[in-house]
């Protein structure tokens, strides 16, 4: 049953998501570049508590250097979601960055569409995907966001905000490598651009995207059905960022496995179909790089739900205290 939040808070988990290939297949009048992607959610998740307060401005509080935060929470995904939905009046939010800033894992589009939740429920009693033009009111905050509502497996299309369900994927574990480089994405877009004027090697179409994932869904050795997942950004971020060059090349020596870019990056990724194996890989990985290096090896699985899910509720009082305790 679905319950107003006002006068409590509640908790949110707002989860990651990784690029099953990437392709450019053009550029729109306005500038924003037409992909075909398939997008994943995996368990690596932030956490959000928010609560609102009528007589208080709305706030995020985080402790993280590269996330508006304080005076500028305005320019935070998660306020401007509220906004979009009709509902950021009072709105205070505490997040607790776990996915990587500028990591092509869609950290702050996940925030986006967790407080478009809250929202949705608080203001219209109805799930965000239920709201009148929910797909424009997402949209407008970024174009990954319409696929956080939703979550699971979808071919993205358009600048990202057209999207179809695609049957739910074998509970891969996913080994996630963040080099200590955070991309930004209009600058790998940028890159990208300066070498290709127009797009190369063909328009993938829908049947392409989708045939590497058949291909997955069966008993085959993943080291042969990796590379035939593609990321056209990812030469563009390593052209943009060269030291990525070598902190892939540290990963592949060291899971011994075809790896792929997220998005824009900086994250690398492979799949593993037993934990026992990932978990190995990663014991590897941690060997050869060193846990001073200042990257990250995390150990996630494939999610079939929802981009965020409401974890519990708590008092306002609780949320706050917190806050402050962390």
């Amino acid at each position: 049953m679905l319950q107003t939040l006002c006068g409590s808070a509640v908790r949110v988990r707002a989860y990651a998501k990784i690029n099953l290939g990437l392709s450019i297949i053009g550029r729109r009048t306005d500038g924003m570049h037409c992909i075909r992607s398939v997008m994943q959610t995996v368990g690596l998740h932030d956490d959000l508590l928010f609560w609102f307060d009528a007589e208080r401005k709305p706030r995020v509080i985080c402790s993280h250097p590269q996330v508006p935060h304080g005076h500028s929470s305005g320019r935070n995904t998660v306020l401007q979601a509220g906004r979009a939905f009709g509902g950021a009046a009072g709105m205070r939010v505490y997040l607790r960055k776990r996915i990587p800033v500028g990591g092509g894992l869609g950290g702050g589009s996940s925030n986006a569409a967790a407080a478009a939740a809250v929202v949705s429920r608080r203001t219209f009693e109805c799930l965000p995907h239920e709201v009148t033009d929910w797909r424009g009111k997402a949209a407008e905050v970024g174009a990954d966001v319409p696929f956080f509502v939703h979550g699971g497996t979808q071919l993205a299309e358009g600048a990202g905000e057209r999207l179809r369900r695609l049957p739910d994927l074998p509970a891969f574990w996913v080994l996630l490598f963040v080099p200590p480089v955070s991309c930004d994405t209009a600058d790998v877009y940028r890159s990208w651009a300066e070498v290709n004027r127009v797009p190369t090697g063909g328009e993938m179409g829908t049947a392409d995207a989708e045939r590497p994932l058949r291909a997955l869904t069966g008993g085959g050795d993943l080291r042969r059905l990796l590379p035939r997942l593609r990321n056209d950004l990812e030469s563009a971020a390593l052209y943009r960022y060269p030291s990525l060059v070598s902190w892939k090349e540290a990963l592949q020596a060291a899971v011994e496995r075809p790896v792929l870019m997220s998005g824009s990056g900086s994250t690398f990724f492979t799949l593993y179909r037993s934990l026992i194996a990932a978990q190995t890989a990663r014991r590897r990985l941690l060997e050869r790089v060193g846990s001073g290096s200042g990257a990250r090896m995390i150990l996630t699985r494939f999610r079939s739900g929802c981009g965020w899910q409401m974890v519990r509720g708590c008092t306002g009082e609780e949320t706050k205290n917190e806050a402050v305790r962390t």
